[in-house]
């Protein structure tokens, strides 16, 4: 009998316990939605900074155009990117601001200079881009957004030199249009800051601003998806 109400004794603890872990975190999901609903508020200024990684779930299409013959090759690429963005809510929920974005790209290929010969080449971009977002919060704190970004970028490519058999770098500059989509959670951390993640995808386009003789156009859009974590503050 007293082993019975002993045994019985721990469930009861055990489940009083439990209820009362799961009370604390409906108190911490409410209290954060509290604060976040808060934060949104029209007339807010919102202030961002992060970083972002892309996955190479992405593909670099590179264009080389003239002659009327245009030729096209696809790779993988990875970047890494840091950004701030300044905006203010418009209305509750909604903010709109300037993305200022510092990123750079790599990618290599496997040329094919023969049948029993392959070499690979690659090339590396800096960037700077500047443009408008819009991101949208829901009371909860999971947010929308999308931009477009404008701006010039830097790149060293290999090239493969046929008279010579080896591969050449060569430095040249281009013009950039960005734009992105994502979804993010905020996670206040107090009652003006919030920890983001976020995952999203972009699209970059480059335009070679020197092209060599008998060439019209070299361009390279590198696409995929992104992730990113950054930190919000919230002054109202």
């Amino acid at each position: 009998m007293l082993l019975y109400l002993s045994r019985k004794s721990n469930l009861q603890y055990t489940q009083l316990i439990n209820m009362k872990k799961q009370l604390l975190l409906l108190a911490v999901v409410v209290g954060s939605a509290l604060t976040a609903s808060a934060q949104f508020e029209k007339g807010t200024i919102f202030l961002n900074g992060g970083t972002s990684l892309g996955l190479n779930f992405g593909t670099s299409t590179s264009s080389f155009s003239g002659g009327g013959v245009t030729i096209e090759t696809e790779s993988s690429y990875s970047s890494f990117g840091l950004n701030t963005m300044p905006g203010y809510f418009l209305m509750d929920g909604l903010v709109v601001g300037l993305d200022i974005n510092f990123n750079t790209n790599s990618s290599s290929f496997d040329f094919e200079v023969s049948d029993t010969k392959t070499v690979e080449l690659s090339y590396k971009t800096s960037e700077v881009l500047v443009g408008p977002f819009v991101r949208y919060y829901l009371d909860a704190g999971l947010f929308f957004q999308a931009g477009v970004g404008f701006g010039s970028a830097s790149s060293t490519d290999d090239e493969y030199d046929l008279l010579e058999d080896n591969v050449v770098s060569t430095e040249s500059s281009a013009g950039a249009f960005a734009y992105t989509v994502g979804v993010g959670y905020a996670i206040f951390l107090n009652d003006n800051v919030a920890l983001e993640p976020s995952l999203g995808y972009g699209s970059v386009t480059y335009s070679e601003n020197e092209l060599p003789d008998g060439i019209d156009e070299i361009t390279t859009t590198d696409a995929g998806l992104n992730v990113g974590i950054g930190i919000s503050i919230f002054f109202n």
